[in-house]
Protein backbone atom coordinates (compact mmCIF):
# COMPACT_ATOMS: atom_id res chain seq x y z
CA UNK A 1 0.00 0.00 0.00
CA UNK A 2 1.69 3.11 -0.83
CA UNK A 3 1.43 6.26 1.44
CA UNK A 4 -1.02 8.27 -0.83
CA UNK A 5 -3.60 5.29 -0.47
CA UNK A 6 -4.09 5.52 3.22
CA UNK A 7 -7.47 5.25 4.38
CA UNK A 8 -9.24 8.31 5.68
CA UNK A 9 -8.77 6.83 9.34
CA UNK A 10 -5.17 6.64 8.67
CA UNK A 11 -5.27 9.95 7.37
CA UNK A 12 -6.75 11.41 10.50
CA UNK A 13 -4.40 9.96 12.73
CA UNK A 14 -1.78 11.14 10.92
CA UNK A 15 -2.95 14.54 10.73
CA UNK A 16 -4.00 14.29 14.76
CA UNK A 17 -0.79 12.74 15.34
CA UNK A 18 0.69 16.37 14.17
CA UNK A 19 -1.24 18.74 15.60
CA UNK A 20 -1.96 17.14 19.10
CA UNK A 21 1.72 17.03 19.29
CA UNK A 22 2.54 20.36 17.79
CA UNK A 23 0.33 21.94 20.58
CA UNK A 24 2.36 20.22 23.70
CA UNK A 25 5.19 21.19 22.25
CA UNK A 26 3.43 24.84 22.21
CA UNK A 27 2.46 24.67 26.04
CA UNK A 28 6.04 23.62 26.90
CA UNK A 29 7.09 26.84 25.20
CA UNK A 30 3.96 28.41 27.49
CA UNK A 31 5.30 27.49 30.65
CA UNK A 32 8.49 28.43 30.29
CA UNK A 33 6.96 31.99 28.95
CA UNK A 34 9.20 32.23 25.66
CA UNK A 35 8.52 34.65 22.13
CA UNK A 36 5.70 33.78 19.62
CA UNK A 37 8.71 32.80 17.75
CA UNK A 38 9.77 29.74 20.18
CA UNK A 39 6.28 28.89 20.20
CA UNK A 40 6.18 27.80 16.72
CA UNK A 41 10.08 26.45 16.77
CA UNK A 42 9.04 23.90 19.50
CA UNK A 43 5.70 22.63 17.62
CA UNK A 44 7.50 21.88 14.39
CA UNK A 45 9.91 20.49 16.17
CA UNK A 46 7.65 17.91 18.13
CA UNK A 47 5.32 17.77 15.74
CA UNK A 48 7.74 16.42 12.78
CA UNK A 49 10.22 15.14 15.06
CA UNK A 50 9.49 11.24 15.30
CA UNK A 51 7.99 11.14 11.67
CA UNK A 52 11.35 12.98 10.29
CA UNK A 53 13.35 10.19 11.90
CA UNK A 54 11.17 7.27 10.78
CA UNK A 55 11.33 8.43 7.44
CA UNK A 56 14.86 8.55 7.27
CA UNK A 57 15.57 5.08 8.23
CA UNK A 58 12.38 3.67 6.28
CA UNK A 59 13.59 5.24 2.90
CA UNK A 60 10.93 7.48 2.51
CA UNK A 61 10.22 11.20 1.25
CA UNK A 62 10.36 13.36 4.10
CA UNK A 63 6.73 13.95 4.80
CA UNK A 64 6.46 17.15 5.51
CA UNK A 65 8.93 18.34 2.66
CA UNK A 66 6.63 17.83 0.27
CA UNK A 67 3.10 19.16 1.67
CA UNK A 68 2.34 22.54 3.02
CA UNK A 69 -0.26 21.33 5.29
CA UNK A 70 2.05 19.62 7.45
CA UNK A 71 3.56 22.77 9.15
CA UNK A 72 0.84 24.99 8.60
CA UNK A 73 -1.00 22.90 11.40
CA UNK A 74 1.96 23.14 13.43
CA UNK A 75 2.25 26.99 13.03
CA UNK A 76 -1.58 27.01 13.69
CA UNK A 77 -1.02 25.15 16.66
CA UNK A 78 1.37 27.20 18.05
CA UNK A 79 -0.58 30.81 17.50
CA UNK A 80 -3.88 28.92 19.11
CA UNK A 81 -1.74 28.22 21.99
CA UNK A 82 -0.06 31.86 21.71
CA UNK A 83 -3.21 33.35 22.00
CA UNK A 84 -5.42 31.55 23.94
CA UNK A 85 -4.38 32.77 27.58
CA UNK A 86 -2.38 30.43 29.97
CA UNK A 87 -5.26 30.26 32.69
CA UNK A 88 -7.57 28.70 29.89
CA UNK A 89 -5.59 25.89 29.43
CA UNK A 90 -5.92 23.31 31.77
CA UNK A 91 -3.16 22.16 33.90
CA UNK A 92 -3.19 18.74 32.56
CA UNK A 93 -3.30 20.23 28.81
CA UNK A 94 0.28 18.68 28.27
CA UNK A 95 -0.41 15.39 29.27
CA UNK A 96 -4.27 14.97 27.26
CA UNK A 97 -2.31 16.22 24.11
CA UNK A 98 0.64 13.67 25.03
CA UNK A 99 -1.52 10.93 25.45
CA UNK A 100 -4.22 11.71 21.95
CA UNK A 101 -0.64 12.12 20.02
CA UNK A 102 1.22 9.10 21.64
CA UNK A 103 -1.70 6.66 20.16
CA UNK A 104 -2.55 8.36 16.70
CA UNK A 105 0.57 8.69 15.67
CA UNK A 106 2.17 5.12 17.04
CA UNK A 107 -0.60 3.79 14.38
CA UNK A 108 0.21 5.83 11.58
CA UNK A 109 3.90 5.42 12.13
CA UNK A 110 3.47 1.65 12.17
CA UNK A 111 1.29 1.70 9.06
CA UNK A 112 3.44 3.69 6.93
CA UNK A 113 6.54 1.52 7.69
CA UNK A 114 4.33 -1.11 6.70
CA UNK A 115 3.29 0.56 3.33
CA UNK A 116 6.81 0.99 2.39
CA UNK A 117 7.79 -3.12 2.44
CA UNK A 118 9.24 -2.85 6.20
CA UNK A 119 9.28 -6.25 8.10
CA UNK A 120 6.01 -6.49 10.95
CA UNK A 121 8.58 -6.09 13.54
CA UNK A 122 10.84 -3.43 12.40
CA UNK A 123 7.69 -1.52 11.51
CA UNK A 124 6.13 -1.84 15.31
CA UNK A 125 9.69 -0.27 16.16
CA UNK A 126 8.95 2.54 13.95
CA UNK A 127 5.59 2.92 15.15
CA UNK A 128 6.46 3.61 18.60
CA UNK A 129 9.68 5.41 17.05
CA UNK A 130 7.50 8.31 15.46
CA UNK A 131 5.49 8.39 18.32
CA UNK A 132 8.19 9.30 21.30
CA UNK A 133 11.39 10.67 19.21
CA UNK A 134 9.37 14.21 19.12
CA UNK A 135 8.17 14.42 23.04
CA UNK A 136 12.22 13.74 23.38
CA UNK A 137 13.60 16.05 21.22
CA UNK A 138 11.17 18.78 22.48
CA UNK A 139 12.09 17.60 26.21
CA UNK A 140 15.99 17.42 25.62
CA UNK A 141 15.34 21.25 23.88
CA UNK A 142 13.68 22.53 26.59
CA UNK A 143 15.74 21.47 29.31
CA UNK A 144 13.18 18.85 31.13
CA UNK A 145 13.62 15.15 32.28
CA UNK A 146 13.36 13.10 29.72
CA UNK A 147 9.92 11.99 28.94
CA UNK A 148 11.46 7.98 29.09
CA UNK A 149 12.82 8.68 32.90
CA UNK A 150 9.80 9.53 34.26
CA UNK A 151 7.47 7.00 35.69
CA UNK A 152 5.05 7.01 32.99
CA UNK A 153 3.32 4.30 30.82
CA UNK A 154 4.87 6.28 27.51
CA UNK A 155 7.05 3.68 25.75
CA UNK A 156 4.60 1.29 26.51
CA UNK A 157 1.23 3.20 25.44
CA UNK A 158 3.52 3.56 21.78
CA UNK A 159 4.32 -0.03 22.00
CA UNK A 160 1.06 -1.32 22.67
CA UNK A 161 -0.31 0.53 19.43
CA UNK A 162 1.98 0.36 17.37
CA UNK A 163 2.06 -3.93 18.01
CA UNK A 164 -2.29 -3.61 17.85
CA UNK A 165 -1.87 -2.32 14.50
CA UNK A 166 0.55 -4.26 13.40
CA UNK A 167 -0.69 -7.61 14.74
CA UNK A 168 -4.43 -6.85 14.65
CA UNK A 169 -4.61 -8.10 10.60
CA UNK A 170 -3.58 -10.95 11.24
CA UNK A 171 -6.73 -11.84 13.31
CA UNK A 172 -8.52 -10.33 10.37
CA UNK A 173 -9.52 -7.44 11.68
CA UNK A 174 -10.12 -4.69 8.32
CA UNK A 175 -7.17 -1.57 8.60
CA UNK A 176 -9.55 1.27 9.89
CA UNK A 177 -11.03 -0.48 12.76
CA UNK A 178 -7.59 -1.77 13.58
CA UNK A 179 -6.50 1.59 13.29
CA UNK A 180 -8.98 3.12 15.43
CA UNK A 181 -8.09 0.45 18.20
CA UNK A 182 -4.86 0.72 18.22
CA UNK A 183 -5.07 4.45 18.90
CA UNK A 184 -7.33 4.01 21.64
CA UNK A 185 -5.71 1.48 23.30
CA UNK A 186 -2.51 3.83 23.15
CA UNK A 187 -4.45 6.48 24.87
CA UNK A 188 -5.88 4.88 27.31
CA UNK A 189 -2.73 3.28 28.50
CA UNK A 190 -0.75 6.19 27.95
CA UNK A 191 -2.46 8.26 30.52
CA UNK A 192 -6.15 7.09 31.16
CA UNK A 193 -5.49 6.16 35.45
CA UNK A 194 -3.67 9.58 36.13
CA UNK A 195 -6.52 11.26 34.08
CA UNK A 196 -8.86 10.09 36.14
CA UNK A 197 -7.55 10.77 39.64
CA UNK A 198 -4.78 13.41 38.93
CA UNK A 199 -6.71 16.51 39.75
CA UNK A 200 -7.66 14.81 43.30
CA UNK A 201 -4.24 13.68 43.56
CA UNK A 202 -2.72 16.72 42.71
CA UNK A 203 -5.45 18.75 45.54
CA UNK A 204 -4.22 16.49 48.57
CA UNK A 205 -0.59 17.12 47.72
CA UNK A 206 -1.26 21.23 47.28
CA UNK A 207 -3.51 21.15 50.54
CA UNK A 208 -0.74 19.24 52.25
CA UNK A 209 2.06 21.26 51.54
CA UNK A 210 0.04 24.17 52.21
CA UNK A 211 -0.78 22.90 55.87
CA UNK A 212 2.78 22.24 56.46
CA UNK A 213 3.94 25.63 55.25
CA UNK A 214 5.91 24.51 52.03
CA UNK A 215 6.24 23.48 48.22
CA UNK A 216 7.40 19.88 48.65
CA UNK A 217 6.18 17.29 46.44
CA UNK A 218 6.91 13.55 46.31
CA UNK A 219 9.56 12.66 43.47
CA UNK A 220 7.35 10.09 42.06
CA UNK A 221 4.74 12.96 41.56
CA UNK A 222 3.76 13.09 37.52
CA UNK A 223 3.64 16.99 38.12
CA UNK A 224 7.51 17.04 38.74
CA UNK A 225 7.73 20.75 37.00
CA UNK A 226 6.11 22.08 40.52
CA UNK A 227 9.47 20.57 42.40
CA UNK A 228 11.10 23.14 41.04
CA UNK A 229 9.04 26.01 42.32
CA UNK A 230 10.93 28.24 45.06
CA UNK A 231 10.11 28.03 48.84
CA UNK A 232 7.05 30.10 50.48
CA UNK A 233 9.51 32.60 52.20
CA UNK A 234 7.37 33.46 54.63
CA UNK A 235 7.10 30.30 55.74
CA UNK A 236 10.88 29.71 55.25
CA UNK A 237 10.96 32.82 57.84
CA UNK A 238 8.46 31.38 60.47
CA UNK A 239 10.03 28.28 60.12
CA UNK A 240 13.51 29.78 61.17
CA UNK A 241 11.63 31.41 64.20
CA UNK A 242 9.82 28.58 65.61
CA UNK A 243 13.78 26.77 65.59
CA UNK A 244 14.92 29.47 67.06
CA UNK A 245 12.30 29.35 69.89
CA UNK A 246 12.56 25.89 70.24
CA UNK A 247 16.46 26.59 71.16
CA UNK A 248 15.30 28.48 74.35
CA UNK A 249 15.87 32.35 72.04
CA UNK A 250 13.49 35.03 72.72
CA UNK A 251 12.22 35.85 69.45
CA UNK A 252 10.45 39.73 68.74
CA UNK A 253 8.21 39.49 65.86
CA UNK A 254 8.40 42.75 64.25
CA UNK A 255 6.36 41.20 61.12
CA UNK A 256 3.01 41.13 62.89
CA UNK A 257 2.66 44.96 62.17
CA UNK A 258 1.15 45.30 65.96
CA UNK A 259 3.20 47.85 67.82
CA UNK A 260 3.71 47.77 71.28
CA UNK A 261 3.09 51.61 72.14
CA UNK A 262 0.24 54.17 71.38
CA UNK A 263 1.00 56.19 68.76
CA UNK A 264 2.14 60.22 69.56
CA UNK A 265 -0.41 62.68 70.42
CA UNK A 266 -0.46 64.66 67.10
CA UNK A 267 -0.83 61.36 65.31
CA UNK A 268 -3.98 60.84 66.52
CA UNK A 269 -4.99 64.35 66.76
CA UNK A 270 -4.48 64.24 62.66
CA UNK A 271 -6.52 61.06 62.07
CA UNK A 272 -9.15 62.50 64.13
CA UNK A 273 -9.09 66.00 62.31
CA UNK A 274 -9.13 63.80 58.34
CA UNK A 275 -11.72 61.42 59.93
CA UNK A 276 -13.75 64.58 60.11
CA UNK A 277 -13.50 65.82 56.27
CA UNK A 278 -16.26 64.61 54.33
CA UNK A 279 -13.78 64.20 51.27
CA UNK A 280 -11.58 61.83 52.77
CA UNK A 281 -14.42 59.18 53.16
CA UNK A 282 -14.59 57.73 49.58
CA UNK A 283 -13.99 54.87 46.91
CA UNK A 284 -10.24 55.77 46.46
CA UNK A 285 -9.54 54.35 42.83
CA UNK A 286 -13.09 54.38 41.49
CA UNK A 287 -16.20 57.17 40.95
CA UNK A 288 -19.18 55.21 40.43
CA UNK A 289 -22.14 55.87 38.63
CA UNK A 290 -24.24 58.91 39.65
CA UNK A 291 -26.63 58.23 42.83
CA UNK A 292 -24.27 55.30 44.12
CA UNK A 293 -24.11 56.83 47.48
CA UNK A 294 -27.44 57.29 47.94
CA UNK A 295 -28.82 53.62 46.60
CA UNK A 296 -26.26 52.25 49.26
CA UNK A 297 -26.93 54.57 52.16
CA UNK A 298 -29.98 52.36 53.46
CA UNK A 299 -27.27 49.21 53.32
CA UNK A 300 -24.81 50.70 55.30
CA UNK A 301 -26.76 52.12 57.76
CA UNK A 302 -28.72 48.81 58.13
CA UNK A 303 -31.91 49.51 56.48
CA UNK A 304 -33.75 47.16 54.63
CA UNK A 305 -34.21 47.16 51.00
Amino acid sequence: MHPEAFSLALSFLDYLGIGVFAISGALLAAEKRQTLVTFIFFAVVTGVGGGTLRDLLIGAPVFWVYRNATLMICIGAALITWVVSRRMIAERALLWFDAVGLGAYATYGAAKALSFGVAPVPAFVMGVLTACAGGIIRDVLAGEPSILMRPELYVTAAALSSGLLVGLPYLGVPPDPAALIAAAAGFALRDWPSLADGHSRLTATRLAALQHGRHEYPVTDEFYRIQRLPPYVFAEVNAMKAAARARGEDIVDLGMGNPDGAPPKHVIDKLCEVAQKPNAHRYSASRASPGFGKRRRPITSGASA
